[in-house]
């Protein structure tokens, strides 16, 4: 299971700096909504400084996730910022004297309650707007805390050693990537990394087990769901399995033995089957262009149908196998 490690730590990483970012933009916001209570009864240039930082702010978090959602509250903020500072100047009036009074010292008691009512609006609403943020990551928390646990099950399922267990938790690998698309990598690779462990390729001609067919299976049937993935294949017994529409761009079958295998309809492009045995193995609808082949046994296999545009033969054994009219020379 090493090899999904890296892919662990990846998603690990990328939560913290989640996390970090959403406790800064939390602490910024409610920095923010400090500073619109101060704003009501402080001069024009705090409100400007208010404005000015409030866009900022948008600026920054504008192509993240959670800035999207405060971005309009943001605006909201901003605009009502602007509009008590236009009331303050026109509330200016002279006095007798020919001087000036405040702003605050030239509204009613009405205004006054009107522009604390106003403040207090949008202090609640950026509150609410907290509330409601905190939640969402305790419900995300939640959710991936139960993948956690059905990921701890299912790899416990697949070391079990009896065969009826082992397929159920490979279902519930695939289950899992249904439920959460963004797994579907991750799963991918648990599957890959078992397939490596229960079907290592021996010197003598191999047959694989039911439980590995299946887990092929499932594996094409997860490609819908992640495709960028590159798995390692490599030294693996995976006589006559079946790849329906397999989306396996970059994956690794070097020193497979592949014998009788059928793949249709699959996206085998940049893969490398060096020093695998092909032996007649069918390709039917099926790219393996820029693949590497080098040195591999293609005794009998068919590839008629298959797109070989770009792939390295040199080496391979041809013997009596049907290649179609533009196929590289080995």
């Amino acid at each position: 299971m090493r090899d999904v490690d890296p892919a662990w730590s990846r998603k690990l990483r990328s939560a913290e700096q989640r996390k970090r970012l959403r406790t800064v933009a939390r602490r910024t916001l409610l920095a923010l909504a400090l500073l619109a209570l101060a704003v009501a009864a402080g001069p024009p240039l705090l409100a400007l400084l208010a404005h000015f930082i409030v866009g900022l702010s948008a600026f920054m978090w504008a192509n993240t996730g959670w800035g999207r959602d405060m971005v309009p509250l943001m605006v909201v903020a901003s605009v009502a910022g602007v509009l008590l500072w236009l009331a303050a100047r026109r509330f200016r009036e002279r006095t007798a004297s020919g001087g000036q009074r405040s702003a605050w010292a030239s509204m009613s008691v009405s205004e006054r309650t009107s522009l604390i009512t106003s403040v207090t609006a949008v202090v609640a609403l950026a509150v609410t707007a907290l509330s409601v943020q905190a939640t969402r990551e305790q419900v995300e928390l939640a959710a991936r805390g139960q993948v956690n646990d059905r990921y701890d099950k299912a790899v416990g399922q697949l070391a079990s050693d009896k065969p009826e267990v082992r397929v159920g938790g490979i279902l519930a690998l695939e289950r899992v990537a249904m439920d959460s698309p963004g797994e579907a990598g991750i799963a991918a690779g648990l599957l890959a990394a078992f397939i490596r462990s229960a079907a290592q390729r021996q010197a003598r001609p191999c047959d694989s087990a039911d439980d590995v067919r299946v887990a092929v299976s499932t594996l094409t049937r997860l490609a819908v769901y992640d495709s960028t993935s590159a798995l390692d294949l490599r030294n693996t017994c995976l006589s006559g399995t079946s790849w329906l529409r397999a989306q396996l761009v970059g994956a690794d079958f070097s020193g497979a033995d592949l014998e009788g295998a059928q793949f249709v309809q699959a996206e085998l492009g940049n893969s490398r089957f060096v020093g695998a045995n092909l032996g007649n193995a069918v390709f039917v609808g099926t790219s393996l262009a820029h693949a590497d082949l080098s040195g591999a046994s293609l005794r009998g296999v068919d590839l008629t149908d298959a797109n070989l545009r770009g792939a390295k033969l040199s080496g391979a054994d041809v013997g009596q196998a049907k290649l179609p009219p533009d196929a590289p020379t080995p």
